[in-house]
């Protein structure tokens, strides 16, 4: 009986190592992500003729949204804070090229009838973040050899377009007078599948809340290792919300994006060109005003 009790005591502890050793891994920690730019060059203040009243960035609004979208307010905040820091950083690059520079403010409204006669040109930008995820997959998993408890975890990559269309406005008339497209090459974004923290339960809740997902496809997933099916086109803000892996990679893409963008936004603001622009809004301004 002695030796049994020693056995069976052995035999719990190697369940509980074991056990413990199948666990689930854990998902890192939500990284902070922050944009910024540092113009790579400074001229004197005032040294270029031209003054610009700033008007905030304005994000596009997808193409066709989704019901679910709309229905549920989706909030995408990388994608936010990336087109309002743009707004400041507008700011800067127009100081560091000589520049005068009132603002920001965030609509054309906004702006009082003195600081549009007192200034040149109106600078704002429009920002549209294109994400597809069509090729994300559902991978699961069990943990065996103690529990057949079955997890999910996301798989595949998002494909993302990022494209800022600057434009300037003769201030009084709100008329256009010149635009640029700084327009990337695509890139692509991997979920990483290691981190299974999906349950069948939170996948079924995911699907009535986006209606995207139908229930019969989880309960048709067998258990076993790496039975996959494709992931319906869920919006990107999902993935955002509940993947912190995904959030941190994606951020980081979209860093060295937004880097690029404001890198051709300082070289797109040559003072002599915007002096041309000037001439030109100002000969607008005289037919329309007077």
């Amino acid at each position: 009986m002695r030796y049994f009790c020693q056995f069976f005591l052995a035999a719990m502890t190697c369940f509980v190592v074991i056990a413990g050793c199948g666990g689930l891994p854990a998902m890192p920690p939500r990284e902070p992500i922050s944009f910024d730019y540092t113009p790579e060059a400074e001229a004197a203040p005032g040294s270029a003729d031209v003054t610009f009243v700033v008007v905030g960035a304005q994000l596009a609004k997808p193409a066709q949204q989704t019901a679910a979208q709309g229905l549920f307010n989706v909030q995408t905040p990388l994608f936010d804070d990336f087109a309002n820091t743009m707004t400041n950083d507008f700011m800067e690059v127009l100081n560091a090229r000589g520049f005068g520079v009132t603002g920001p403010f965030k609509t054309y409204d906004e702006v009082i009838h003195p600081v549009k006669e007192g200034n040149d040109l109106l600078l704002t930008a429009q920002v549209n973040i294109i994400t597809n995820t069509s090729d994300i997959r559902v991978d699961s998993y069990t943990r065996p050899p103690f529990t057949e408890t079955k997890y999910y975890a996301l798989g595949g990559s998002v494909s993302v377009i990022c494209d800022v269309k600057l434009v300037l406005l003769e201030l009084l008339t709100n008329e256009p007078m010149w635009t640029k497209n700084v327009a990337l090459d695509p890139f692509e974004v991997a979920m990483d599948s290691s981190y299974p923290s999906y349950t069948s339960a939170s996948l079924t809740t995911l699907a009535a809340q986006y209606g995207k997902l139908p229930v019969e496809q989880l309960n048709s997933i067998t258990f076993g290792m790496y039975r996959t099916r494709v992931f319906p086109n869920v919006p990107i803000e999902v993935f955002l919300e509940k993947d912190n892996e995904f959030h941190n990679n994606f951020g980081r893409a979209l860093k060295r994006q937004y880097s690029e963008v404001l890198g051709v936004v300082y070289t797109y603001l040559d003072p002599r060109e915007m002096m041309i622009v000037k001439n030109q809004a100002m000969e607008l301004r005289k037919r329309k005003v007077y």
